[in-house]
């Protein structure tokens, strides 16, 4: 479909993709760069960081109380409705 002389083609403007990225470079705290940062890759998954367990987990691994191992072994018992065992 090729366009007709009264369409005009969308300008692309590479800002345009830095835009949700913008709230993350711009945070005040390592923790809150994080959740930014979740926010904005599970909404490209359509999936909103808004559980605040889950918000509680980031902040506590951009904040470095837990490894990145914890919380998702963490996460992972909530949604499975079980703690892991040690």
């Amino acid at each position: 479909m090729q366009l007709q002389a009264s369409e005009t083609k969308p300008e692309y403007r590479p800002e345009d993709q830095l835009t949700p990225y913008a709230e993350v470079a711009n945070a005040p705290t390592p923790a809150e760069a994080a959740i930014a940062f979740a926010d904005v890759a599970m909404s490209l998954a359509d999936m909103p960081v808004t559980d605040p367990r889950t918000r509680d987990i980031v902040r506590q691994v951009a904040e470095q109380s837990l490894s990145a191992d914890e919380a998702v072994r963490i996460r992972l018992s909530e949604i499975m409705g079980k703690w892991p065992s040690d």
